[in-house]
């Protein structure tokens, strides 16, 4: 009898021991992945609530602000340089965590998700704590691997289809004018159409879809520059004047939607000039492709939008 005691007593030291040496006091919990994609694009898409509705891994289990994964809850708590701090609730226990966005390259990132867990003393309780951040470490792994392959993705960083292409409708007409308001769409089509009846007088036909862009003054007012492509070259010179554009490189996107839309998606146009550090030639125009005149309902309107590129 007092071999047997003295054997559990043996294994059950040898058991505590084993418990304290390998599972040590605090629990460091890190994982790191690599993405191919900016900084600056990837910082935006992490500290945005709203972005990340985008790109969160189960989207039917988000609340508010709130967002779930495995019956755990994360919440995006602040921001800093390049990093932010996430709360996770763990069953009934909080846990402060950060992610940190490292530059590697020109486009080219690392991103860290490192968080710590305070093991208990209770050699049970302690085991019990081995395994959750074992589990957490997974989920955080998956998680990770979400965001990545989203930022991975211009259209999925920028909201919109960003693709590298050319013109091929090069010869226009143009006219200028200046209003104190953005001017309206029975406005701008007001001189788009005075545009189509100046080619039909001078035998020219109408070649791709009409061109325009709103430029705002410092002084607050508003500068509207419509053009027409035609088929041919001219060299007209006053109200009316002639452009060969040069074919080059352009930016490109299209879009559906109103101005609300158009103007997001020129904002975010210039994002991915900054991002990936693109000089722009000159000011970005858009190509009118619903006629908004006939299609009142703006959810219907197609628009191309160009930035011409170095």
């Amino acid at each position: 009898m007092k071999k047997l005691i003295a054997g559990i007593l043996i294994i059950a030291i040898l058991f505590l021991v084993a418990v304290y040496i390998f599972i040590p006091s605090t629990l460091i919990v890190s994982n790191i992945v690599y993405s191919k994609t900016t900084l600056p694009g990837a910082y935006r898409t992490l500290s945005s609530n709203e972005r990340w509705k985008n790109w969160w891994i189960d989207k039917k289990a988000s609340a508010i602000n709130k967002f779930v994964y495995k019956s755990d809850e994360y919440s995006l708590l602040t921001t800093y340089s390049y990093g932010a701090l996430i709360n996770i609730q763990h069953k009934n226990e909080t846990i402060n965590s950060n992610i940190q966005l490292l530059e590697l390259g020109f486009d080219s990132i690392a991103i860290e998700w490192k968080f710590s867990i305070n093991a208990s003393a209770n050699p049970f309780k302690r085991i019990s704590d081995y395994r959750n951040a074992v589990m957490l470490k997974e989920n955080s792994k998956d998680i990770l691997h979400q965001f990545k392959n989203f930022i991975q993705k211009d259209s999925n960083v920028y909201g919109i289809p960003i693709q590298l292409s050319s013109i091929e409708h090069i010869n226009m007409i143009t006219t200028k004018t200046v209003f104190t308001d953005n001017p309206s769409t029975d406005e701008i089509y007001n001189y788009i159409n005075f545009l189509k009846q100046f080619a039909a007088t001078n035998k020219m036909k109408q070649d791709y879809y009409p061109m325009m862009n709103i430029t705002k003054n410092n002084d607050t007012s508003y500068r509207l520059m419509v053009a027409l492509p035609v088929d041919k070259e001219t060299s007209f010179t006053g109200i009316v004047h002639s452009v060969v554009m040069v074919k080059g490189n352009f930016m490109v996107t299209q879009i559906k939607g109103g101005y609300g839309t158009i103007n997001n998606a020129l904002n975010e146009m210039q994002l991915y000039f900054a991002d990936y550090e693109k000089t722009s030639m000159a000011i970005p125009f858009q190509y009118i492709v619903t006629d908004r005149i006939n299609e009142p309902d703006t959810t219907k309107w197609v628009t191309q939008i160009y930035a011409p590129v170095q």
